[in-house]
């Protein structure tokens, strides 16, 4: 007896500047499903997003080709990004799962 819908998991890539303030939206994002106080899960309702709008740019033309909503989203796996001193005023590329 199925308890829930399983989805395909969705990999979306981002483009964030370097002082990765997207990036850090999503970590945050990403620890309201775990609380770390007593090692339980939170509830589902408490990190799902109900919608979440992703605009597919283009660096030569700033105005969205098409916007992408998605339902009952939430972040699972956040790639990492290589930093190194000669880095600055860069943008960076980083992936998450939902």
């Amino acid at each position: 007896m199925a308890s829930h819908k399983i989805f395909d998991t969705i990999n979306l890539t981002f483009i964030d500047s370097d002082g990765g303030a997207l990036r850090k939206k999503f970590h945050v994002w990403q620890a309201l499903i775990f609380d770390k106080s007593n090692g339980k899960l939170n509830f589902y309702n408490d990190y799902i997003s109900n919608s979440l709008e992703v605009y597919i740019t283009s660096f030569k033309n700033t105005k969205s080709f098409s916007k992408v909503i998605f339902t009952e989203i939430y972040p699972v796996l956040i790639s990492d990004v290589s930093y190194d001193r000669s880095f600055t005023n860069q943008l960076v590329e980083f992936q998450v799962s939902f």
